[in-house]
């Protein structure tokens, strides 16, 4: 069984008051280390918290040389671990914000690309006269290694960019005025949310100037892969 962060925790401080024998110290340290690395890995696997962990750095001792450990650095490591180890709820929470997975949060969204690989093909496909659109698909392959890599504010970026390129595919200066053409009560209406909806969003996140408290912007917020599934259809309807 796992220790818990807690008895890790312990042990650690134990290490504080290891003053016997240096070469004990340094190896009791060693698998002290090792062993809440194991914890970080199974817990918050893709986190970066082990690299975080790792990156503390580490006391050697050389028994040839018994005069060259010193227990003042040794003491400073283990009491920054420690300290690491205190705010691990708050860095692991940082990372769920920004999107990594734990063993808690794991989405189905992940493992699907935000847009579908056949829908990017039928686009590669088009032999247009009017339009050339390597630029569409290299916007749609930005978003979905944006979305692979949880980065959210990309993924709204480039979403309201390809809202504003496609609009002469349709004839339309903007996408207010592709949104407006359309008679289709429920094809109007997933257009018309999927334009104001990541506007709104947008401005919000995109436009915001730096202030005491921020809230970050999320995966559900982002969430329009198939609202911008029927635009994308669409496009490759009228240019087919």
């Amino acid at each position: 069984m796992n220790p818990s962060l807690d008895e890790l925790s312990t042990q650690g401080a134990k290490l504080l008051s290891n003053r016997d024998n240096p070469e004990n110290a340094c190896k009791n340290l060693n698998s002290w280390i090792e062993l809440v690395g194991r914890h970080l890995a199974s817990n918050y696997p893709d986190s970066g918290l082990l690299a975080e962990w790792l990156a503390i750095g580490n006391i050697s001792h050389n028994s040839q040389y018994p005069l060259s450990f010193s227990w003042t650095p040794y003491s400073f490591n283990v009491s920054e671990r420690l300290k690491w180890l205190s705010n691990i709820h708050t860095k692991a929470q940082t990372k769920r914000h920004a999107g990594y997975s734990t063993k808690t949060r794991v989405s189905n969204n992940f493992t699907q690309p935000f847009i579908s690989t056949e829908r990017i093909k039928e686009l590669e496909s088009l032999n247009s006269s009017k339009f050339e659109l390597k630029k569409l698909v290299a916007l749609c392959n930005e978003l979905n290694v944006s979305h692979k890599e949880f980065c959210w504010y990309a993924v709204i970026a480039l979403t309201r960019t390809i809202l504003h390129y496609v609009p002469p595919v349709f004839g339309q200066p903007n996408f207010e005025s592709v949104v407006a053409q359309y008679n289709g009560k429920s094809f109007k209406s997933v257009l018309d949310e999927l334009h104001k909806v990541t506007k709104n969003i947008a401005d919000h996140h995109l436009h915001e100037h730096a202030k005491q408290s921020e809230a970050l912007l999320t995966e559900q917020q982002v969430n329009f892969r198939s609202q911008l599934d029927v635009l994308l259809q669409e496009v490759y309807l009228k240019l087919k």
